[in-house]
């Protein structure tokens, strides 16, 4: 099962856990495949490099900046997106997920933003919450 992680999610996996995390491990285990492109790889960079993640990164994690984004990115399919489309009327940014999971062929994009989620489904993609997510690899949870 292919998933595309917004960015948010994948912060929220790395620093506060619940269901973004499991998905997180879910990947690592093998469990589903999470894609990517370089445009979300650049922005989850960017993002992390904000003062208030790299004073976490450094002490909790220990880790730079680079080697975090660079571990998330061995554990992801790099895709190659060669067009975006205009997609999310309110948030352009956005596209750049929907465009990577677009040429994946993914499933589910999981996101904690309120125009993805808006959405609900773009092209028989998925858009769902974590918790959502996490309820239908696990229904028991």
């Amino acid at each position: 099962m292919r998933v595309v992680f917004d960015t948010n999610t994948v912060i929220s996996g790395i620093f506060w856990g619940g269901h973004p995390r499991r998905i997180l491990e879910m990947a690592r285990s093998g469990t589903i495949s999470i894609c990517t492109s370089q445009a979300l790889l650049d922005e989850l960079l960017d993002v992390l490099n904000r003062p208030k993640f790299v004073v976490r990164i450094t002490t909790i994690v220990n880790l730079t900046v680079e080697e975090l984004v660079a571990d998330y990115a061995a554990l992801a399919e790099i895709i190659d997106v060669p067009t975006v489309e205009r997609v999310v009327p309110d948030d352009p940014d956005d596209d750049q997920v929907i465009a990577c999971a677009v040429e994946a062929e993914a499933s589910y994009i999981v996101s904690g933003d309120k125009d993805l989620l808006n959405l609900s489904s773009y092209r028989n993609i998925s858009i769902l919450k974590a918790v959502q997510f996490v309820v239908l690899l696990s229904p028991d949870e």
